[in-house]
């Protein structure tokens, strides 16, 4: 931002030593927001990586419980598919029916 200013006499003077003063801590403020900008920046990775990680250990408690439901459920009830008409076969063949 290009600002025209010539150097006044007397009482404007003042007016533009506010000026100018003012810009300055413009322009201090808009370095310090950077600043905090950059910390803010760095803070936000940090949590998105630790949101990561912990998705990361989420997803792999949910495949293991998965896993773990298969051989307790679904495993059990495929056995047994296959089983009952050769538990029946037996038992029919010990009572003769």
């Amino acid at each position: 931002m290009q600002v025209k200013m010539t150097v006044p006499t007397g009482r404007s003077f003042l007016m533009f030593f506010n000026k100018i003063w003012r810009l300055s801590r413009c322009k201090n403020d808009i370095l310090l927001y950077m600043e905090t900008t950059e910390e803010q920046l760095k803070r936000l990775e940090e949590k998105i990586d630790a949101v990561y990680v912990s998705t990361e250990k989420a997803r792999k408690y949910l495949l293991i419980t998965l896993i773990i439901t298969v051989v307790t459920i679904v495993l059990p009830i495929l056995i047994a598919i296959f089983m009952i008409p050769v538990a029946i076969d037996t038992f029919g063949s010990l009572y003769q029916i």
